[in-house]
């Protein structure tokens, strides 16, 4: 009987078989690939055991896991200390090996190969770290060598002195080909435009730049118009206001074929490749002036003024990599971390650009505004405690050659003192400067058209104009001038002038906790 059964249980599962075949198969593969995928993802992590991997078994061979960490980099491409990043493989250029953070969490004994593989010795379930510092942009070496120049600007042949990349010069170099060299096949060329050197590699290279002087010496005379529409200029000038927007005029011109003079950002900017002389003529225009560029105590907030004597900043633009990069803000007050050099300038709806200011954590507070609307009077409220130099020009009545006068002086100002400014027209206003309160009895400063000039010291406060003085003793001026309209002081535009021709102006600048 019993026989009969177990012919009988065979028959069936042998017609089971039949019936259901590709069910059967099927089941057999997902079994057989099953095994293949663990033998597979072991040998991924080439472990190799003469054990057969066959259900409980598998767990006698080794997991094994090794992870690299690379030191992270931020947008400059300079290395982020103490702070690592995971990495696909192990780096072949630009990393340094680090063994003394390296480690296997069970104590296994491992080995970094020449060929940038891992040994790890080990009988049991295992995880490694490797860690590599980074060494910056080290995977391409540029040494620079500047040419030596003579007393006359001429280069030296053969005399060349090391310097480090942030070192070149923006002008009056080029790169001598011929002598410069890269190893690994690479290339070496100079962008003078940008003024880097840039370098294509299929690998690590050292590269060797040899910068040679050029035949160039270039000579500049700036001259600043007197006055808005005057069409007449000073005497030549090294500096160029930054409380007045100008314009190149078309007379400005340079020596040479290929040499140009333009303006930008308020700065004269020469291109040339050989020897050349360069005049340089600059008309008042309208455009964007920046007023003030403050930083709060704990430099996480940078508030910026535009001037009231000129178009609205309607763009900003800062830096905080010695203007590198420049982010684009459309808020006067930005939030941010600014522990480093601040660079700030700003652009109108015409897309004009304004002169740039810069600022660092020592000296984190810039104002210098100019007042030329005539016929109104502006109100500053003071946000950073400390001395303001005040200058005021009267208006000139230059058909009579009655010419406006001037006065000046330095005056302690503290936070949430308000300066008011009234800027004489023609043919002969006065240009008045009032602290706390818009009236003749605030007045600390006045530049007459007609009248004489008047600053508020200790010694005139009794010769007050108003003769009810309503300001204590703490807002007197010290070094303080009075000019009348026949002597000769400094214009708005820093140059020399015997009385004030045309409108008046009034000029505000931040000197600083201590007078200089």
């Amino acid at each position: 009987m019993k026989k009969i059964a177990k012919r009988q249980f065979r028959e069936k599962i042998k017609k089971a078989i039949i019936e259901h075949k590709i069910f059967v198969t099927t089941i057999l593969i997902v079994l057989l690939l099953g095994v293949i995928t663990i033998f597979v993802s072991y040998a991924y992590y080439q472990v190799r055991e003469k054990t057969e991997i066959v259900g409980s078994t598998v767990e006698e061979i080794p997991d094994i896991e090794v992870r690299i960490l690379v030191e992270d980099r931020d947008a400059t491409g300079a290395a982020i200390k103490g702070k690592y990043i995971k990495y696909p493989y192990i780096p072949q250029a630009g990393y340094k090996y680090n063994q003394d953070l390296s480690y296997c969490t069970n104590g296994s004994k491992f080995t970094l190969n020449d060929d940038y593989t891992v040994t790890v010795e080990t009988t049991g379930t295992e995880l490694c770290m490797l860690y590599f510092d980074s060494t910056a942009n080290l995977d391409i070496t540029l040494n620079v060598k500047l040419q030596n120049v003579d007393g006359d600007g001429n280069g030296i042949v053969g005399s060349y002195s090391d310097i480090t990349y942030d070192e070149l010069p923006a002008v009056g170099y080029k790169l001598n080909q011929s002598s410069s060299s890269c190893t690994n096949n690479a290339t070496l060329t100079y962008n003078r435009d940008e003024n880097r050197l840039v370098i294509l590699s299929p690998g690590k290279t050292v590269c060797t730049a040899y910068m040679d002087a050029l035949d160039v010496d270039v000579a500049l005379a700036t001259y600043l118009e007197t006055g808005l529409n005057t069409g007449q200029y000073g005497s030549k000038v090294t500096e160029i206001p930054s409380d007045m927007y100008y314009t190149l005029d078309t007379r400005s011109t340079c020596e040479g074929t290929g040499s140009t003079v333009s303006l930008e950002n308020q700065k004269i900017v020469i291109k040339a490749a050989t020897r050349t002389k360069c005049v340089a003529y600059l008309n008042i225009s309208e455009g964007p002036v920046v007023a003030s560029a403050n930083l709060a105590a704990d430099n996480k907030v940078l508030s910026l003024t535009s001037s009231n004597s000129s178009k609205p900043i309607t763009t900003w633009y800062y830096s905080t990599d010695d203007g590198e990069t420049y982010t684009e803000s459309k808020e006067n007050t930005i939030n941010g971390d600014f522990s480093d050099k601040v660079s700030v300038y700003g652009t109108d709806d015409t897309g004009k650009t304004s002169a740039v200011i810069e600022l660092d954590p020592d000296n984190n507070y810039y104002y210098v505004e100019g007042f030329n609307k005539t016929g109104e009077t502006t109100e500053r409220e003071i946000t950073r405690e400390g001395y303001y130099y005040l200058q005021a020009w009267g208006a000139s009545e230059s058909a009579k050659k009655n010419f406006g006068g001037y006065a000046s002086g330095y005056v302690y100002l503290k936070n949430n003192d308000k300066i008011y400014t009234t800027v004489g027209a023609m043919p002969s206003g006065d240009s008045i400067v009032a602290i706390n309160g818009n009236d003749a009895a605030h007045q600390v400063l006045i530049a007459g058209g007609k009248a004489s000039s008047y600053a508020l010291t200790e010694a005139r406060a009794g010769s007050h104009p108003s003769g009810n003085l309503a300001l204590d003793s703490s807002y007197y001026l010290s070094n303080a001038t009075t000019y009348l309209g026949t002597d000769t002081f400094t214009s708005p535009s820093s140059l020399a002038e015997e009385g004030h021709v045309g409108d008046g102006y009034v000029k505000i600048s931040y000197v600083g906790p201590e007078l200089p």
